[in-house]
């Protein structure tokens, strides 16, 4: 596995800022603005120009450079001037056998399910002499969603090997994103950042002289826990919620 990991330092109106980007190996793709993430998505294809944004008067676009994965990185440019990488950054390969992350488990684990949305449906059969027959089609789409509270993890100061904590950060968010994107792959098939859409017709029957109304609960589910992350000086416990899947039941009351 590998995940592309880039750094830059840049001073924008006399303020030095410093900008971070990781591309997972399931193609989800991170950027940080001073350790705080600025933008997440899933990139379908990760070739040339993936990302754009704007900081003060200034325009910076983000690039990769090849398009397999050991050799891929990152390119930053400000006003179509590229920016030299920040010292200490590096291309993390194999994250889950890095020389300062290295195993993990999993702790603490909890699976529910919550309630996303409703739907309702209302259906007036009073005047009617015969049974009301009607098809409504019911349609929902989310994605896979995964949270992780690197700014809580707790064992230690964010300080490895002379790394500023917003690096070890980011490479802590990516291990634990894929030891998860493993995990879902296998378990459900899907993947984090992956869209998933329900849709339905259904067939809603309603006797005469009466009304009922329906109610549509859309639901998804919540893998909640924490990784243990082996770090060069200690560990690091990160906590984590992975939101995904999606399903629905049908509620009726008179």
């Amino acid at each position: 596995m590998f995940t592309v990991y880039g750094s830059w330092q840049v001073s924008v109106e006399d303020t030095l800022y410093t900008i971070q980007a990781d591309l997972s190996v399931n193609n989800y793709l991170r950027v940080y603005l001073n350790g705080s993430v600025i933008h997440e998505s899933y990139i379908p294809w990760a070739e040339g120009e993936i990302y754009k944004f704007e900081k003060g008067a200034h325009t910076f676009v983000l690039k990769t450079e090849g398009i397999f994965r050991p050799s891929m990185s990152f390119n930053l440019f400000m006003d179509g001037r590229e920016i030299g990488q920040a010292a200490g950054s590096q291309q993390l390969s194999s994250p889950l056998d890095s020389t300062t992350l290295n195993t993990i488990t999993e702790q603490n684990v909890t699976e529910r399910v919550e309630v996303i949305d409703t739907e309702t449906i209302s259906l007036d059969n009073l005047s009617g002499s015969a049974p009301l027959v009607t098809e409504k089609e019911v349609s929902k789409t989310v994605t896979n969603e995964l949270s992780v509270q690197t700014d809580l993890a707790v064992g230690g100061d964010f300080t490895v090997g002379g790394e500023v904590g917003g690096e070890l950060m980011v490479k802590l968010h990516a291990v634990v994103e894929a030891a998860l994107s493993a995990k879902l792959a296998k378990q459900t098939g899907q993947k984090v950042g992956q869209t998933i859409t329900e849709r339905n017709r259904l067939t809603f029957t309603v006797q005469p002289r009466s009304s009922v109304t329906y109610t549509v609960v859309w639901k998804r589910k919540i893998r909640s826990g924490e990784y243990v992350v082996s770090v060069g000086d200690g560990a690091r416990v990160v906590p984590y919620s992975m939101y995904y899947g999606l399903l629905y039941e049908v509620r009726s009351g008179e």
